[in-house]
């Protein structure tokens, strides 16, 4: 299960998310659900250009103010040895 943070969720563009669309009455649980296009969340090579939905291949949470910090301070770091 991929895990994404609201903040991460929101920088994605509306082109690539949306919301499940059940035209043919397939999956009437999944309505409302958020998708995104595969290759935007999820780098593995064998996921790539398929529709992930809410809850069945991601979740959104919620980061905690200290979880949030310690990904900045990585995301950081990262940059100043590469």
């Amino acid at each position: 299960m991929i895990e994404i943070s609201k903040e991460q969720w929101n920088l994605i563009e509306n082109a690539y998310k949306g919301e499940w669309q059940d035209y043919y009455n397939e999956h009437p649980e999944w309505l409302g659900r958020k998708v995104v296009m595969s290759g935007i969340i999820s780098k593995d090579p064998h996921e790539l250009g398929k529709l992930l939905i809410e809850v069945v291949h991601f979740v959104i949470i919620q980061l905690s103010p200290f979880k949030a910090l310690n990904q900045c301070i990585r995301k950081y770091s990262y940059a100043l040895h590469t």
